[in-house]
């Protein structure tokens, strides 16, 4: 997510890094992670406290980019 044009998810203002983070499903251990920036490069102000390595998401996950609170809600376990 970020304010490029080809990111899922656009979050169109500039205090958004061009890509801000990403969430991403491990298949092999099953789980989903978020991630600051785009795995080269940290955003420029940080994802929740700026985070800089991967973080796994539980459900009703929160975090923050800029002056927004995020809730992800993802299936964790795949059937």
């Amino acid at each position: 997510m970020g304010r490029e044009k080809n990111c899922n998810i656009i979050l169109n203002h500039l205090s958004y890094s061009r890509i801000q983070c990403s969430i991403n499903y491990n298949e092999n251990d099953n789980f989903w992670f978020i991630n600051d920036g785009d795995n080269e490069k940290e955003s420029t102000n940080g994802t929740w406290v700026f985070i800089n390595w991967d973080y796994d998401i539980e459900k009703d996950f929160l975090f923050r980019i800029g002056q927004n609170i995020i809730q992800v809600n993802l299936n964790k376990y795949k059937e």
